[in-house]
């Protein structure tokens, strides 16, 4: 409907972007002001120039608007609401403006998921301190805000499980009040809690960790020595560079843990209501872009 559709520009692409100290779309072609059986491939295109160039949105965060667009006129097609998918039209133009310098764009577009091996692998690299951070993220695929999150209390070793109950996030400006080292702790993305049961493996990392460590319930599970401040995503990054660095992977990002481990879950038979609840999607069509892509 219209106002689904308005919902989806607003809150889903423009809100989000804002909160993440990204400039307002002002000026971008207002997809919001038509309707969805009457977006063009020219919209599309005209909407992403503007958000990439004027208003100067991340790179990621184009990607992560275009799955979100390219899944709702799939759908729509699908349920033939629409005889063609502007998406599709409109992406070989588009695509073009997010070539990474260096590379093809063959290259760009092409970059297969991590295999549970690979992950695994990354995490027996990582510097030791990251080393069962990676090993969680890469078995439950938390985002990396909610593993930053993680305190001891969270985690149940006699039900061998572990509940995100929070999320630590990124905040641009350092007058924001109550910040831990540039980081807001706030709900997760989903908007609710979510409890994960745990490989026995796994659990086993955990409560070594905080046997090594003894603390309170309520100290973070992955802080630093030197203050027992939890590790940022810069930290977190640098970590995960060092591990592919080490094993000869390249271009790859902490997220793609995350991604790599959807992508196993799809090709087990996992449909996308189910993965999206193991990841915390708040709308399982967020997964059904890597469905689509595993397919």
């Amino acid at each position: 409907t219209r106002r689904d559709y308005q919902h989806l520009i607003d809150t889903l692409i423009v809100q989000t972007a804002v909160r993440r100290g990204e400039q307002a779309p002002r000026g971008a072609t207002p997809l919001g002001d038509l309707s969805a059986a009457d977006v063009t491939a020219a919209d599309i295109h005209g909407f992403i120039r503007d958000l990439y160039g004027r208003c100067r949105f991340s790179q990621s965060r184009v990607k992560q608007t275009w799955q979100v667009l390219s899944a709702t006129f799939s759908s729509l097609q699908a349920a033939e609401l629409r005889d063609t998918d502007p998406c599709e039209l409109a992406r070989r133009r588009w695509r073009g403006l997010l070539k990474a310098p260096g590379k093809t764009q063959t290259e760009q577009e092409v970059m297969e998921p991590l295999t549970v091996g690979e992950m695994f692998k990354i995490a027996d690299a990582a510097p030791e301190r990251f080393r069962v951070m990676f090993r969680l993220i890469a078995a439950t695929g938390m985002r990396i805000g909610e593993a930053l999150a993680v305190q001891r209390q969270d985690v149940n070793p006699l039900k061998g499980t572990v509940t995100l109950r929070r999320a630590l996030t990124r905040v641009s400006s350092t007058k924001t009040p109550g910040l831990i080292r540039g980081m807001k702790l706030e709900t997760p993305k989903s908007g609710k809690s979510r409890t994960i049961t745990l490989a026995p493996d796994v659990m086993a990392d955990l409560e070594q960790v905080m046997a090594n460590d003894p603390a309170s319930p309520d100290t973070w599970l992955f802080r630093r020595a030197s203050d027992g401040q939890p590790y940022t995503y810069q930290d977190a990054y640098d970590g995960f560079k060092q591990a592919c660095e080490r094993i000869g992977l390249e271009g790859r990002g902490l997220h793609d843990l995350r991604r790599g481990l959807a992508t196993a879950l799809f090709q087990q038979g996992l449909d996308a209501k189910s993965v999206g609840l193991i990841l915390g999607h708040s709308d399982s069509s967020v997964a059904s872009v890597t469905m689509k892509y595993v397919q």
